[in-house]
């Protein structure tokens, strides 16, 4: 607002101030990832997921995500919130992305995790973060139970039972052959 001030010479009319407004016509800044693709071990622990304005702005920008890929929010890692802020005057934001680090041997998991809209700012690219979690976990070993086996002649049929070393998502086949071979008598 501008305000008269007490005039010499004159006196005063009805409009003693007046309201202005500064328009911004600065075009909003544009967010992207400012990573590209991530490879980490599910043993990583908190992974930073960061998003970057290309200049400052004066208000705050809320950038909303969504996430999909064969990572399971949930069980096998959580993302701390699903939308990033930078505050206002900055020019970063992040989400940490939180990994279990399991027992089972698994294969590799991806999590996309995209910037679907943003409140104060224009979507750049990159809009899309590929985030690849590579298990840490050994590959399990296969043995049988026990080294030797004995059955009756008349019995028919023998079990015998594999067993694996560690736990996996991943389904074990084993072939089996044979050697030997019984002796009559």
């Amino acid at each position: 607002e501008v305000q008269l001030g007490v005039p010499s010479g004159a006196t005063s009319g009805a409009n003693q101030a007046v309201a202005v407004t500064i328009l911004d016509d600065d075009p909003l800044p544009v967010v992207s990832f400012i990573q590209g693709p991530l490879a980490v071990s599910e043993g990583a622990g908190e992974v930073q997921l960061t998003v970057q304005l290309d200049a400052a702005s004066g208000l705050e920008v809320v950038v909303e995500l969504q996430t999909q890929g064969s990572l399971t929010l949930g069980v096998d890692g959580t993302l701390s919130a699903n939308q990033v802020i930078v505050p206002a005057g900055a020019v970063q934001g992040s989400v940490q992305l939180s990994l279990v680090d399991d027992a089972i041997d698994e294969p590799e998991e991806q999590l996309l995790v995209t910037a679907i809209s943003a409140q104060g700012a224009s979507l750049g690219t990159p809009a899309t973060l590929e985030v690849r979690v590579q298990d840490d976990d050994p590959v399990p070993s296969v043995q049988f139970e026990v080294a030797a086996a004995s059955v009756p002649e008349g019995a028919g049929t023998a079990e015998v039972r594999a067993l694996l070393s560690g736990a996996s998502s991943q389904e074990i086949r084993v072939p089996l052959g044979s050697s030997g071979g019984a002796l009559p008598g």
